[in-house]
């Protein structure tokens, strides 16, 4: 898109000086008016480059037994960030000479064979900073995944996380051994309510077998079991407070958008355009609690409605034009702004498909026939 904006400018002009009725008769001045339109395909694919900027959140989420895994097939962009807690050998023989061979055997008190603090682990921060400011995440979905041999039908995990509860189960995933998923939900595991902002969670996981469970003899040789955590994170993210997210450039950076050359031009259609509506059409509309503001390089801001349908659009009004005039380059860069509350959600197929133009002309051509 940005390569074509030459050839866009050219085409304007052409296409306002052919919209006026011209008289023939060897005037002293024509005079163009009228309301031209230009629309023409502009496939730009901000969602490659929202996809990109997103990347950089996972930096830190490095480490043994951890990971992030794109999601290919989700309508929304989403990883998933998975840890590996522990993968342990559970040595049940210490306890043989209580149980004293008689089995099944009911445990008469709690058991604990892995105590707070001898397998500590840690779901580490990810810097949501880096991509936007004044937001957090919204919708994400945690599972607990507890599998191994049989002993792990009777084990109590207490991961000492703030607002979880201590869980039993069996449930085991692959995600282990993934790069990427298909799958558009996390696979069947345990739910937790733990809280995610990004910051760094410490796991301090408490392993028990309760008493008035029942140990049977199979129980007592070569038990194993394994904990890991995967939180579902989709790119939806709530204001907190007054937000602003910048969109990618539509428009390239220091290049006026009516082919002036400086303030002085000559030739700007900034001359003889009284006001301009530009409309780019999107392949969604992720931004519906947004207001859109429009800012140039030299200064010049213009703040639209709520954002609204699948189309981001400004109208540049005679008086926006005015003070344009003055200010060199206008080379309109986009970003959202957000009340608190305000929902931005990043798509994963989320392209540019047209460029609307509509202006409203009027301008005296002095042809020096006296």
């Amino acid at each position: 898109m940005k390569k074509q904006l030459p050839f866009l400018i050219i085409a304007f002009i052409l296409i306002c000086f052919f919209s006026c009725n011209m008289d023939f008769t060897l005037p002293k001045e024509i005079q163009i008016t009228g309301n031209p339109e230009l629309k023409f395909a502009a496939g730009f694919d901000l969602g490659s480059e929202f996809a990109q900027d997103i990347d950089g959140i996972f930096q830190g989420f490095t480490g043994s037994g951890k990971k992030t895994i794109e999601c290919i097939n989700t309508n929304i962009v989403t990883y998933i960030l998975y840890n590996l807690v522990l993968e342990e050998d559970i040595d049940m023989s210490v306890y043989a000479t209580i149980i004293g061979g008689a089995y099944p055997y009911i445990v008469p008190t709690d058991w604990t064979l892995i105590s707070a603090g001898s397998k500590q682990s840690q779901i580490p921060a990810i810097n949501l900073s880096s991509f936007v400011e004044n937001f957090s995440f919204k919708n994400y979905i945690t599972n607990l995944y507890i599998s191994g041999t049989e002993i792990v039908n009777i084990l109590t995990v207490d991961l000492n996380i703030p607002g979880v509860n201590a869980q039993k189960g069996n449930r085991s995933t692959t995600l282990g051994s993934l790069e990427v998923y298909t799958g558009t939900s996390l696979p069947e595991g345990i739910h937790i309510d733990m809280e995610f902002t990004g910051e760094p969670i410490t796991i301090n996981p408490v392993v028990t077998i309760k008493a008035g469970e029942r140990i049977n003899a199979s129980m007592m040789n070569n038990q194993k079991l394994k904990i890991e955590i995967a939180v579902w994170l989709p790119m939806i993210l709530t204001a907190d407070g007054s937000a602003e997210f910048a969109l990618p450039e539509l428009f390239k950076k220091g290049d006026d958008l009516f082919g002036r050359t400086s303030e002085a031009s000559e030739n700007s259609i900034a001359n003889f355009v009284e006001s301009l509506n530009i409309e780019v059409s999107l392949s969604g509309s992720p931004f519906r609690d947004a207001i859109l503001a429009v800012e140039s390089t030299a200064g010049v801001t213009i703040i639209t409605p709520p954002f609204s349908g699948n189309k981001l659009g400004f109208n540049i009004s005679e008086e926006k034009l005015s003070e344009i005039n003055g200010k060199y380059p206008f080379d309109p860069q986009f970003k959202l702004l957000f009340e608190s509350g305000g929902i931005l959600q990043i798509p994963r197929v989320f392209n540019t498909s047209e460029v609307a133009l509509n202006a409203k002309l009027n301008y005296a051509i002095n042809l020096g026939i006296n």
